[in-house]
């Protein structure tokens, strides 16, 4: 790039007077005669010297410390036309918060709007399988860097993602169910303190049972309820059997995205709160009036979101009131008295022994983010995918988004999806929360 000569045709492709579009920064100051101390040996005087100076610079931005996963952009498309900047503007207007986003499993074909997959990671103990890579889901640190510019995506099964997001709500699956549910490095997972998730624990002779160790669907060791969770068929309580485990629910209208995948879908409108609040605090305890709303839109706002507390508002207050409410036990099925009633509790129960895994969120030592948050890399699939094994794609931005709930199925023959709030986006429309993962670094050139 040094001898590339600097002329009217590169400046207008490279450094443009938009600060938006210039890829390199070109300075010129102003020449300038410079008297020197020695003399011209003709006229004796002291000789003048023209002096300027140049330089090029540009500038780099990366993600660090971030899970090896990447979204396909859920608003990509609008009535079919593509909007690069949807996924900004919806979220700088409040169009996003409080709306659930359903993302499915990559499948054998082109991914589209509304799938998640891996990021490569350049790690070699990672790449050799000395290191698990559920490891990089479960919270331990990636050391790769992902550029702002475009990430190389890596295929792989689901199963790695699941088994890693999902100690996060102190569920073990293999690898974690060994070593003290401890990854096949010795590496602890981190767990968030509140893993309410709508499962209700098995109730036998020996006591109320609340762990899971089976990441992906109804097994017999506790009931995903689905009164909370809509089905595009049957809608809400797909079984028709009332259910004593209610987690964060889904948006009342659920629409698949627009030119998305099969299975994805993103919710509108408002959410039961206070059917949340009251199967698992007693009816009429608390008041979603109460909860801090952190909605951005303005008063008149009559888009497709919330502006009632998103599911991560509710999260958040629960964490943050006294007495640490969400490890109350909800009632549970009233038929169920002996030995204990087995309602859901929201504390991590299952967590391995003597291990400070859990995230304190009060603790000033603890740097690492809340379990369910996750920074996230989001992609234009629809747009840049359709040519066939392509792997290296542009970043659309990055995002932090909340886990509403864990990786499962709802269903024997449905797969297990990953469904989250978005809680802040990288770039205009954010509000500045991705700042500690975004590496901006600038390079001078020549």
């Amino acid at each position: 790039l040094d001898t590339t000569p600097i002329d009217s045709a590169w400046l207008t492709d490279y450094a443009t007077n938009s600060g938006a579009a210039a890829e390199f920064i070109h300075v010129r100051a102003q020449s300038r005669n410079l008297d020197s101390v020695f003399f011209n040996p003709a006229s004796l005087l002291p000789v003048s010297v023209p002096v300027s100076a140049t330089a090029v610079a540009t500038s780099n931005t990366a993600a660090c410390k971030i899970p090896p996963l990447y979204i396909c952009n859920p608003f990509e498309f609008e009535d079919g036309i593509y909007k690069p900047d949807l996924l900004q503007t919806s979220f700088e207007n409040g169009h996003l918060h409080g709306r659930l986003i359903r993302l499915h499993p990559p499948g054998s074909s082109t991914q589209s709007p509304g799938n998640f997959g891996f990021l490569s990671v350049n790690d070699p103990e990672v790449n050799s399988g000395a290191r698990a890579i559920s490891d990089l889901f479960a919270g331990r640190e990636n050391g790769t860097c992902y550029s702002s510019d475009t990430v190389e995506t890596k295929p792989g099964a689901s199963a790695g993602i699941r088994a890693g997001l999902n100690t996060r709500f102190d569920m073990y699956m293999a690898p974690y169910q060994t070593g003290g549910r401890n990854g096949p490095d010795g590496f602890t997972a981190k767990t968030s303190p509140n893993v309410r998730k709508g499962i209700y624990p098995n109730s036998n002779a020996l006591g109320v049972d609340d762990c899971v160790t089976n990441g992906g669907g109804i097994d017999s060791q506790a009931k995903i309820g689905d009164d909370h969770v809509w089905d595009p068929t049957l809608g809400f309580n797909a079984d028709g059997i009332d259910d004593y485990a209610y987690g964060l629910p889904d948006n009342l209208i659920m629409t698949p995205p627009d030119a998305g995948v099969a299975g994805a879908y993103i919710g509108s409108g408002p959410w039961e709160i206070q059917e949340y609040l009251d199967r698992n605090y007693g009816v009429g305890t608390y008041d979603p009036d109460d909860i801090p709303n952190s909605f951005r839109g303005s008063l008149s706002y009559s888009g497709p979101g919330d502006t009632g507390p998103s599911r991560y508002d509710v999260y958040s207050w629960e964490l943050s009131r006294p007495n640490d409410i969400y490890t109350q036990r909800a009632a549970g099925d009233p038929s169920v008295t002996s030995p204990a009633i087995n309602g859901e509790t929201g504390e991590a129960m299952c967590k391995p022994a003597g291990s400070a895994q859990v995230w304190d969120p009060n603790d000033p030592d603890q740097e690492n983010l809340d379990p369910r948050v996750l920074p996230v890399a989001i992609i234009d699939c629809g747009t840049y995918g359709d040519e066939n094994g392509r792997t290296n794609f542009p970043v659309n931005s990055y995002a932090s988004v909340f886990m509403t709930r864990p990786m499962m199925s709802y269903g024997p023959s449905s797969d297990a999806t990953i469904d989250i709030e978005i809680i802040d986006i990288s770039g205009y429309g954010g509000n500045g929360s991705l700042e500690t993962f975004i590496r901006e670094e600038a390079i001078l050139v020549r």
